[in-house]
């Protein structure tokens, strides 16, 4: 009986992965910097070496999304929604701000006097999908729009596999679009920078 108590409350995690060779990327479907770290430890160890660093963008994130806040080159492609996370110098100083209009005054004032970093914001991808940008170049709370979730209607729920793989393909072509476009907003890729 004791050799079968560490299986009888077992914990079953899943936790979806894509591999973009065309772009050496691998993105992981995860809630949180953990569980993502410990699928690409299970990955390195079936493969046997992974050699992976979080992206890292040519430019600042915190300081690109500011500017964006305070109207210089916000992407054509792109829409700031109404919410965003504002830092100070010191990590304990945080604002949050939620259906907020991000052109208020006291909010440009802080973002202008240099005060406050913008550190995540709400951004949309109008007809494709919204999403919360942070500052670690990761992406949360993604949504996408009724438009692209209608484009295979067509296949019916019961056949799970021809629609899960529909709907992956659409998935995986719209989030390497994304990234592609995200990295030619933030000045490309530090670390493809340097070689």
């Amino acid at each position: 009986m004791l050799n079968l108590l560490p299986r009888a409350f077992s914990k079953m995690q899943q936790t979806a992965l894509w591999i973009d060779p065309q772009n050496a990327l691998v993105y992981v479907d995860a809630a949180s910097a953990k569980r993502a770290e410990d699928a690409l430890a299970l990955l390195r160890k079936s493969l046997g070496s992974l050699p992976v660093v979080p992206l890292a963008f040519a430019n600042e994130p915190a300081q690109v999304l500011t500017d964006w806040i305070l109207g210089e080159s916000l992407p054509h492609w792109l829409t700031a929604l109404e919410e965003a996370e504002l830092r100070g110098s010191q990590e304990d100083s945080v604002i949050r701000c939620k259906k907020q209009p991000l052109e208020n005054e006291e909010i440009l004032a802080l973002l202008q006097d240099g005060k406050k970093l913008v550190s995540k914001l709400a951004l949309e991808w109008p007809e494709t999908l919204s999403f919360l940008f942070n500052e670690d170049c990761t992406l949360k709370r993604l949504k996408f729009a009724d438009p692209v979730r209608e484009k295979n209607e067509d296949i019916l729920k019961e056949d799970y596999t021809q629609r899960f793989d529909a709907d992956f393909v659409l998935m995986t072509g719209i989030l390497s679009k994304l990234t592609e476009n995200l990295l030619d907003a933030f000045g490309g890729e530090k670390a493809r920078l340097a070689d």
